[in-house]
């Protein structure tokens, strides 16, 4: 009688430790697959700041899994970097430091003019 009782908690536990394994490899597929691309769309606190310091600093720059349209070149609008670039082990991918942002623009209204290492760009009228 006892192995009954013994045999569904080994089993509960195998489970588990086969499931946690399958949730950790499904994590580090996510955060080391380097032919993943993240977009980010340019999202300050003041929407209307389009000025050379707040388009350069990373954190006006926001993770999004829908990507919108952007067309033009007057105004900032989104970067797609490789996974190589962002930081993915947190809740929400973001952009690291070693982005390199160069804008262009005038007055208070500046756009991406490139981004390096390796990226693309999208800006809007």
């Amino acid at each position: 009688m006892k192995k009954k009782y013994l045999t569904a908690p080994v089993i509960a536990a195998l489970i588990g430790v086969g499931l946690a394994g399958v949730a950790k490899a499904h994590l580090n597929a996510r955060v080391n697959n380097p032919d993943e691309e993240y977009t980010f769309i340019y999202s300050p606190d003041n929407p209307l700041d389009y000025s050379q310091a707040s388009v350069e600093d990373l954190s006006n720059w926001h993770y999004t899994e829908n990507p919108t349209t952007c067309s033009g070149d007057a105004k900032a609008c989104s970067i797609t970097a490789p996974a190589t670039d962002v930081d993915a082990t947190g809740t929400d991918p973001i952009l690291k430091s070693n982005i390199n942002l160069q804008t262009d623009g005038s007055g208070n209204v500046y756009y991406v003019s490139d981004v390096e290492p390796l990226a693309s760009y999208s800006n809007q009228d």
